[in-house]
């Protein structure tokens, strides 16, 4: 913590766009990105979140001095 930046840049903010892998928070491959999340077990649904988030938030950790 001691070595975190004071404040996020704008490249390290989410935006309203995709998913930082250029994917949809709903998986990266195309036929889990299609599907229809209203048909997916909620567990699943946050579990491929949660994915993506700990993706994201690893590669800031590792960007960090």
């Amino acid at each position: 913590a001691e070595r975190a930046p004071a404040s996020i840049t704008d490249d390290m903010r989410m935006g309203s766009g995709p998913a930082m892998g250029g994917g949809s928070l709903l998986g990266k491959r195309p036929a889990a990105a299609e599907a229809d999340p209203s048909k997916a077990p909620a567990e699943h649904l946050l579990h491929l979140i949660l994915q993506d988030c700990s993706s994201c938030h690893s590669k800031f950790r590792q960007r960090v001095p």
